[in-house]
Order: C-alpha cells, then sequence, then structure tokens
C-alpha cells in the first residue's frame, strides 16, 4: 500500500488480522513502504531532520483454532449485552491534539475511520459493520501500548496476539478476529508517493488512515470481506501529534 504522508501499515489475520499505518511530520523525506500477502515487513525510520513512512503488510487465510496471531478461534459466538460492554482496563479513554487548525481528538477519528469503512463496503455490495464498543475499547488499549512501549506489530512484547488481547477482555464472543494497524502524524509535513502532505484535521487524518489501508492489498482483503459483522477502531493521540490507530474486526 502507498504509505501517505509518513504511514505505516500491518497486516495479520486471526481469521484474518490485517494491517497498520504510520504518518510522521517534519520536513519531507521519501517514503519506505512494505506490502505482502503473507508476512513482508520492512520499516524505514526518519531521518535526523525528517519523520519516514514503512508499511507492514502480512495477510494469512483463516486457520485452525491455535495461539498465535494469524488464528482464528472456533468458539460459538456470544454476543455482548448493549448494556454492559466489557472494556479493556488498559483503555487511555479520549486524547487530542491541537494542531493549530482544530484540536484533533481520537473519539472523531474513530467515528470518522468507522464510516468511510462502511461507505466503503456498501459501495462494493458488502453488509455494513456493527460498531463493538469493547472491540473499540480493546483496539484502543493496544494502540496506546504500542506508543508507550515503542513497537508496531500485531504482537505485543508480552506475546499476546490481537485474539488473546480480546479474549482477556472479552471472552471468545468471536468466531474469527482480525487487526489492521496504523500509525501517522499530525501538523507535520510528509512525504508520500504524491508529494509533501500535512494533516491538521480529524478528516485528513482518518481519510489518510484508510486510503492507506486501501492502497494495500491485505488491509484491502480484511476492510471488504465478508466474514466480519461488526468493528471497532481504537486511536490513540500522543502529545507530539503521532497517531497510532488499530482496527479489528469480528465475525
Amino acid at each position: 500500500m502507498a504509505p501517505h504522508s509518513l504511514s505505516v501499515l500491518a497486516v495479520a489475520t486471526l481469521a484474518v488480522l490485517a494491517g497498520c499505518s504510520s504518518l510522521a511530520a517534519g520536513p519531507a523525506t521519501p517514503a519506505g513502504e512494505t506490502d505482502g500477502a503473507t508476512t513482508a515487513v520492512r520499516t524505514d525510520t526518519a531521518t535526523a531532520t525528517t519523520p519516514t513512512a514503512t508499511t507492514a503488510s502480512t495477510a494469512t487465510p483463516t486457520a485452525t483454532p491455535t495461539p498465535t496471531a494469524t488464528t482464528t478461534s472456533t468458539a460459538t459466538p456470544t454476543p455482548t449485552s448493549a448494556t454492559s460492554d466489557p472494556a479493556d482496563p488498559d483503555d487511555p479513554g479520549e486524547t487530542s491534539h491541537d494542531t493549530g487548525t482544530e484540536v484533533v481528538t481520537s473519539g472523531r477519528v474513530e467515528a470518522l475511520v468507522h464510516q468511510r469503512i462502511n461507505e466503503i463496503r456498501t459501495r462494493e455490495g458488502l453488509a455494513t459493520l456493527d460498531y463493538d464498543p469493547t472491540v473499540a475499547s480493546v483496539a484502543r488499549a493496544h494502540s496506546e501500548d504500542m506508543h508507550a512501549r515503542d513497537y508496531f506489530d500485531h504482537v505485543n512484547p508480552d506475546g499476546e496476539s490481537p485474539w488473546d488481547r480480546y479474549g482477556d477482555v472479552a471472552g471468545e464472543t468471536c468466531t474469527a478476529y482480525g487487526e489492521n494497524v496504523a500509525y501517522n502524524w499530525l501538523g507535520r509535513d510528509v512525504q508520500t508517493g504524491d508529494g509533501t502532505e500535512r494533516y491538521d484535521t480529524n478528516e485528513e487524518i482518518a481519510a489518510a488512515v484508510v486510503e492507506q489501508w486501501m492502497g494495500s492489498s491485505g488491509h484491502r482483503q480484511n476492510v471488504l470481506s465478508d466474514r466480519w459483522t461488526s468493528e471497532g477502531v481504537g486511536v490513540y493521540v500522543a502529545d507530539d501529534g503521532k497517531v497510532f490507530v488499530t482496527q479489528n474486526f469480528c465475525g
């Protein structure tokens, strides 16, 4: 997928786990990117004066239930109650950054990404995805954890996969679970394949993330899979304007 201004993506599939993207700011520099149908990963680090784009994408077909980052659980789906959706205890809640143009908030970006994903699915003749607050809470906690512990991956430093993180909070309520992750920068010039871009608003950063995912075969496959029934988008906005986005799917 082509990074849209310092963007990073990664794809994983439990039934399907999908990717991530990121953007950076500062004087524009050449963006690096990787994309693959199985497990291709490459990262480019920013220069001393300019952030760079990196993408990692790994898509795998559905697998038999084994505790790995690319596995699908086969538990019988048990919908959570609309009035008692469990939340991840590590969910950081609302975060924001003032770009000077407007205050970008995690909640607004999450809503815009979800809206755009459903617009794309509708255009492709697919059913829209319900929004699951528990899935979103788990996704948001992962976004914050990637920032706090300085990594960018579907598997965290403790060896937990997306399925593990969700199961710890909600139990086995999905028969398939997938993930897309990305990170970007707000309020800085970043270089893309089309030139220099800058993201200063909620709309701009949300559009950039979705565009990055849709430009990557693995991420796009996750977004357009007909096996999903719901999703949750979790955004963490750091004080310096770095934005981590995790998109989890449940089917």
